[in-house]
């Protein structure tokens, strides 16, 4: 009985260390990147996507997906055509796992840096990014999306879409903000 215990504490023990070696190595990887990732509250999603009134025909893009959380969300919720886009390798298979371990799900992953991933599809686009990155972004979207596509900057405002801004959503820790095409 005691080795038993013994056993499992050891166990538990190892999936700590794993776990601590994971965060540490996405935060690495992060640092790398010069994103670093900060994934969406789960308790927030509701509030955030509530505005944007996603139908199942829509097709959503998440910007720097991370773990998945949010194109899983949409998936499940509104069964939209959903694709992640994420270029930290970790974070990038760590998605395709759980979907395809976990979810079976139809969520589709890009690996790619989003400043070169086509966008001409999207009607909808998600972004939890730096005000950085969504300066460079910024053009990019208007020259490949259509007129109408919604672009939901959780965080940070995307300054040359002042004039696109329809909506801002309070936040205990970030805003967010709500554009139209």
């Amino acid at each position: 009985m005691v080795q038993l215990v013994y056993l499992i504490v050891l166990q538990l023990i190892l999936i700590y260390l794993i776990l601590v070696m994971i965060y540490l190595f996405t935060s690495f990887m992060s640092a790398i990147f010069s994103v670093p990732y900060v994934g969406t509250q789960k308790k927030l999603l509701d509030h955030i996507f509530k505005p944007v009134h996603i139908r199942s025909k829509d097709i959503f893009y998440d910007l720097g997906s991370g773990d998945g959380r949010i194109v899983f969300y949409i998936k499940k919720t509104h069964d939209a055509q959903t694709y992640g886009v994420e270029f930290n390798p970790f974070l990038y298979v760590f998605s395709q796992i759980i979907n395809k371990g976990l979810y079976h799900s139809k969520a589709h992953f890009i690996y790619s840096k989003v400043q070169v991933v086509d966008l001409s599809h999207a009607n909808i686009i998600y972004v939890f990014l730096l005000p950085k990155l969504l300066k460079l972004l910024a053009p990019k979207i208007m020259a490949e999306c259509k007129r109408g596509t919604v672009v939901v900057s959780h965080g940070f405002k995307i300054e040359s879409f002042e004039k696109l801004l329809y909506k801002e959503a309070k936040g205990k820790q970030f805003n967010t903000y709500y554009y139209r095409l």
